[in-house]
């Protein structure tokens, strides 16, 4: 009987400690595949228990969540283990130019906002990827032509994307960042021949999507992703690909 009992309090505690509470709050990026929801099946294939919650709103920037009063009752309500900050896509390559510092004061108000109801949560900003060309669906007069060191290709754009978010992510003491860039650079220099954009050559496909998923359930679980356990709508030798490269570049 006491063996029993062991066994099962042994049992309830690991199936607990899988139990993550983790709360989305981003944009299209984010909501187009409904990355949040891929994660709770990729998580789940692997016998993990989350619990997700998200907020998304096209083209949203952080500004727009601190001040929108269902963003704020889900951060209030507490309680989550991880909180993944998915900054609107152009933003962050600004850090450091004269349109920068209102991006940093909006992202320092997201992080203190979001601690202050969740002391203990493990806060972590999502660098994102480049457009295709750098410049995709710019229009005249924008940032394109106001920056175009910056935003004049994939690889100029990638760069200032990854150096804002670690710079935002460092100075407001967020708890880390989740690569997805880092992971999307790799995959289109050693596997182009899998097309991780939408049409738009900004937004992600599915393939994008799943990889995307794969780096935060890599970082949250410490687990490699495995494909023949979940490999959503793409095919599983696809999707070895994809959680081969997330799990080399971790």
């Amino acid at each position: 009987m006491k063996a029993y009992i062991t066994f099962f309090c042994l049992f309830f505690i690991i199936g607990y400690s899988q139990a993550q509470k983790i709360l989305y709050i981003g944009n299209s990026y984010t909501y187009l595949n409904d990355t949040p929801a891929m994660m709770d099946s990729m998580a789940r294939a692997h016998g993990f228990t989350p619990e997700i919650t998200k907020f998304t709103k096209g083209g949203a920037t952080m500004k727009y969540h601190i001040n929108n009063a269902e963003c704020n009752s889900l951060v209030e309500k507490g309680g989550y283990d991880y909180i993944i900050l998915q900054s609107q896509s152009v933003q962050p390559a600004l850090v450091g130019t004269p349109d920068g510092m209102p991006i940093m004061e909006e992202m320092m108000n997201m992080i203190n906002y979001v601690k202050k109801h969740n002391p203990t949560a493990k806060v972590l900003l999502q660098i994102t990827w480049g457009r295709e060309h750098g410049n995709d669906g710019f229009k005249k007069k924008d940032y394109y032509t106001k920056y175009p060191e910056i935003f004049t290709s994939y690889q100029s754009m990638q760069y200032a994307l990854d150096k804002g978010t670690r710079a935002m992510a460092h100075i407001f003491n967020a708890d880390g960042v989740v690569d997805v860039g880092k992971v999307w650079s790799y995959m289109r220099n050693k596997h182009p021949e899998i097309y991780l954009y939408g049409k738009d050559g900004s937004h992600p496909g599915y393939n994008g999507s799943y990889l995307a998923t794969s780096v935060i359930f890599s970082h949250i679980y410490n687990k490699k992703a495995d494909a023949k356990k979940y490999h959503g709508k793409i095919d599983i030798k696809t999707a070895k690909t994809i959680n081969n490269a997330v799990w080399k570049n971790r």
